[in-house]
């Protein structure tokens, strides 16, 4: 297995469509790798609206849960159930899902896919998986394996990228503070904030508590007094 350095900005091609591995980053939770596809002319002319959309950031993007047991074709199922058929038949360019292992171990959680630059037919992508298992190990050089098919039916190609690295080459420059601070819930529970995270991945706020019932919502305040959200990944023991 080849080193990340050796495998990082290249690119792969497979049914006519140019696939470049530009980075992957990585946390103790979550997982993010951008892409850029470079399509065929004959593709990209019957894409144009397609394209327009993800140039002008009208592309919501797409998500698909992935575990440990599901395959390419339980995504295409879940992607197309998610969609209504006029959206479906609008869909003109390749959604090209991903199964990532680490240590030969299928990474299970939601993939969020998001199309963020369209210049001549090439764009960007990329992919947020956030990960299941709980906080990774980064103390341990691992070997990583991307695959990617199409979920939208378009084309029957596939790209693989495999590579091994330590932990310190993909880790996202990341601060992080310590917390033990108690907060009081509305309905007279309480939960403990054990830590804030921030990186390019994005702002985070982890708790320990009872939540189960809730829908939570975390707010608060910078230095500049702007109202901050958090994402919530739910309550942890960690």
């Amino acid at each position: 297995m080849s080193p990340y350095e050796t495998v990082v900005n290249t690119e792969t091609e497979s049914d006519g469509i140019e696939v470049k591995l530009e980075s992957v980053i990585l946390d103790d939770r979550q997982l993010m790798i951008t892409l850029t596809q470079k399509y065929p002319d004959k593709m990209a002319k019957q894409a144009e609206k397609e394209l327009e959309s993800i140039k002008y950031n009208t592309n919501n993007g797409y998500a698909v849960y992935v575990n440990k047991n599901s395959t390419f074709d339980d995504m295409r199922k879940e992607l197309k159930s998610s969609m209504d058929n006029e959206d479906l038949e609008k869909i003109k360019l390749p959604i090209l899902v991903a199964e990532i292992y680490l240590n030969d171990e299928k990474v299970s959680g939601m993939e969020l896919i998001h199309p963020v630059e369209e210049e001549d037919g090439k764009v960007r992508v990329v992919y947020e998986c956030e990960l299941e298992s709980g906080k990774l190990d980064m103390s341990k050089e691992t070997a990583t394996k991307i695959e990617l098919q199409d979920a939208a039916g378009i084309t029957d190609g596939k790209w693989t990228y495999e590579f091994k690295a330590d932990w310190h080459e993909l880790m996202a420059d990341t601060t992080s503070v310590t917390l033990n601070q108690e907060v009081s819930l509305p309905d007279g529970k309480k939960i403990t904030l054990t830590e804030y995270k921030h990186n390019e991945m994005g702002t985070y706020l982890y708790y320990k508590g009872d939540t189960k019932g809730l829908t939570l919502e975390l707010r608060g305040k910078n230095d500049r007094g702007e109202i901050v959200w958090f994402r919530d990944y739910g309550a942890s023991e960690d």
